[in-house]
């Protein structure tokens, strides 16, 4: 009886050594590898595949488009079981030596496991891409959401020496990010390649967000106004009031600079209550 014990203790330990190891680089909502997982697997895998300037392994980065949306307007319940059903579909979608894993919210990283070329690593995202065109099912309540991907290939000059290190796999995953903001920089349901220029154009984006937080308070909009003429007798009818940034570094910005910022970053509303403002202390005046 004794040993018997020992053993079926022996036993429970085990198994809940691996059940807190399979916590630890698993996601808990979808039971996918999270990024703790994703990070020693892309390491081992630019370690072992052959890297050329023709094939190389490709990383995508997925985003869910507007799926704050649905958390906002349906609550978190409903935004997990959705995220849960996108978890499975890539699943059923990658090939055998791919690994799709779920690193926050509603990103995803498939790391194409073989040596492929950026064409064909393109087409595959762009097939994952289309799978989203089929409705998720929650409940009653049926979900069309699109996805935007960013796909970035490892360059064979950070891997030559020595396998890859920390740098070069936090660089690959980062240029296949940056790729993603530039599909949703581009009208979101699309497949973007990490291109150097891309860089650039993410650090103004982080910059113009990260300085639009201080507009309003900084008094750095302002308003200009365009008549609404009737066409019959060219009576002005009323005025539009058109915003106007005045940012410090880029100069006078137009909306379609940061309106689209302001929306994702929930401060169009501070922004739309001080131009009603500032309209209405303008209207005043002229009266």
């Amino acid at each position: 009886i004794a040993i018997l014990q020992i053993v079926r203790a022996l036993y429970d330990v085990e198994r809940s050594e691996s059940k807190l190891k399979y916590q630890a680089t698993h996601d808990s909502l979808t039971g996918l590898p999270n990024r703790r997982y994703l990070e020693r697997h892309l390491s081992r895998t630019l370690t072992t595949k052959p890297i050329s300037e023709d094939e190389s392994i490709g990383v995508l980065f997925l985003d869910l488009d507007r799926f704050k949306l649905i958390n906002d307007t349906l609550g978190h319940v409903h935004g997990d079981a959705l995220l849960i059903q996108v978890a499975r579909r890539l699943q059923e979608n990658i090939r055998p030596r791919d690994l799709v894993s779920r690193i926050g919210g509603d990103e995803f990283v498939i790391v194409l496991g073989d040596p492929i070329t950026v064409d064909a690593a393109r087409e595959f995202a762009n097939r994952l891409r289309r799978g989203f065109s089929t409705p998720f099912n929650v409940g009653e309540i049926e979900f069309v959401v699109s996805a935007s991907i960013g796909l970035a290939l490892a360059r064979p000059r950070g891997f030559l020496q020595g396998g890859p290190t920390i740098n070069a796999v936090e660089e690959l995953l980062r240029d296949a990010d940056t790729a993603m903001y530039q599909a949703k920089e581009g009208g979101r349901d699309l497949v973007a390649v990490y291109e150097e220029s891309m860089r650039t154009s993410v650090l103004e984006r982080v910059e113009l967000e990260r300085d639009l937080r201080h507009a309003v308070r900084r008094g750095e909009l302002h308003l200009v106004f365009q008549p609404i003429v009737a066409m019959s007798d060219s009576q002005v009818l009323g005025m539009e009031a058109l915003v106007r940034w005045s940012h410090p570094t880029f100069g006078v910005l137009l909306p379609d600079r940061f309106i689209h910022l302001a929306e994702e970053t929930e401060l169009i509303n501070e922004i739309g209550t001080w131009v009603l403002n500032e309209a209405l202390r303008q209207l005043a005046v002229c009266r």
